[in-house]
This record gives C-alpha cells, sequence and structure tokens, in this order.
C-alpha cells in the first residue's frame, strides 16, 4: 500500500527556521517543536503528549490517520534514506 502525507517533501520547521506553507509562522504559535509542518499541520509528532484525548493543534497528533487532533497515545518515528 502507497501511503502519502500532506507532509511530504517540506523541510524541516522549527521556532527560528519557517519552511511550511502557511504564510506566518505556526511554530510556535501553534506547535511546540519542529516538524515537517504543510500550512500549520495535519500532524505533529513532536507536539505535547496529552494523557487524554485532548483534540488541539499543539498536541502530538496525526489528522489524517485520525481525522482529530487528539493527543495519540503512542507514535514511533521511523527515518530511511530514500
Amino acid at each position: 500500500m502507497s501511503f502519502t502525507s500532506p507532509q511530504g517533501g517540506h523541510q524541516f520547521s522549527t521556532r527560528d527556521s519557517h519552511n511550511d506553507a502557511w504564510p506566518n509562522n505556526c511554530n510556535p504559535t501553534h506547535h511546540k517543536g519542529g516538524f515537517w509542518f504543510n500550512k500549520c499541520g495535519a500532524s505533529d509528532l513532536n507536539g505535547h503528549y496529552y494523557s487524554s484525548a485532548v483534540d488541539i493543534p499543539a498536541s502530538c497528533n496525526w489528522y489524517t490517520f485520525s481525522k482529530n487532533r487528539q493527543s495519540l497515545k503512542t507514535i514511533f518515528m521511523m527515518v530511511r534514506k530514500v
């Protein structure tokens, strides 16, 4: 199965390096750490972990997976050379 995400092909954005497609820097306004943001976020695996299923952009979430921004319980981020 092929999976593409809205983050695919984007550069890594941090508090001091705005590389997402949103006109304003959404990090740190809406996010707490760096990630491959595309217009402030269909996902943020470096977001804040909440023990309950709160639905806010600052949580560690993957919107395209769950159709909400509820904090995920477990995350594995693996990187491979292409």
